[in-house]
C-alpha cells in the first residue's frame, strides 16, 4: 500500500491547506503593510524623553493601553506625543525592535534585560511580547543560567499590576 491508497485525497488536500496559508499569510501581509503606513505617533522614553516614532496602527495592534491614548478622549491622541518616562531606553528599544520585525531583540544572556522587558509588555498588555518574554526567563531558570532574588521579586511586584500573571 501507499499513502495514496490508503489516502487518496492527500494531494488534494495538502494543495488546499498550502492555498489557505498562502491566502491567510498574504491578509497578514496586508494588514502588516497597512499598519505600517499608518500615522506615526510620537513616545517620549525615559527621564531624557529619548524620542520614538511609530506607526499608530501597529502599535494599536499590539498594546491596548497604549492604542487607546491614541484615539480616545487622552491629551495623547491630541498631541499625538505618549510620554513613558518611567520606562528605560533601553527596553523601549527592545520593544521598538521587536514591534517592527516581530522577534524579539534582546540580550538573552541579560536576566535584567529580559525582565524589564516582559514588565514592559504586562504592564502594557502585550500579549505576545509577555509569551516570549516568559518563554527566555522559564528557560534562563531551567538551565541554571540565572536565579531569582528577593531584589528581583520586590521589582516585579513593584512594576506590575495586581493579579499579574509575573
Amino acid at each position: 500500500y501507499t499513502l495514496h491508497t490508503l489516502f487518496p485525497y492527500t494531494t488534494l488536500f495538502r494543495s488546499y491547506i498550502t492555498s489557505v496559508f498562502y491566502r491567510l499569510n498574504m491578509n497578514a501581509s496586508k494588514l502588516l503593510n497597512r499598519a505600517m503606513q499608518s500615522d506615526r505617533i510620537t513616545i517620549l522614553v525615559g527621564p531624557t524623553e529619548k524620542s520614538f516614532s511609530i506607526p499608530e496602527t501597529l502599535l494599536m495592534q499590539y498594546s491596548v493601553p497604549l492604542g487607546k491614548m491614541c484615539q480616545s478622549e487622552f491629551k495623547e491622541s491630541q498631541t499625538r506625543i505618549i510620554q513613558l518616562q518611567e520606562v528605560k531606553i533601553s527596553t523601549f528599544k527592545d520593544f521598538f525592535m521587536w514591534i517592527h520585525v516581530y522577534e524579539l531583540s534582546v540580550n538573552a544572556e541579560s536576566f535584567e534585560s529580559v525582565l524589564d522587558l516582559a514588565i514592559f509588555a504586562e504592564i502594557y498588555m502585550i500579549y505576545h511580547l509577555k509569551n516570549q518574554t516568559s518563554d527566555i526567563l522559564q528557560a534562563g531558570f531551567d538551565d541554571g543560567r540565572w536565579e531569582l532574588r528577593p531584589h528581583d521579586v520586590s521589582t516585579v511586584y513593584n512594576n506590575v499590576p495586581s493579579r499579574s500573571v509575573i
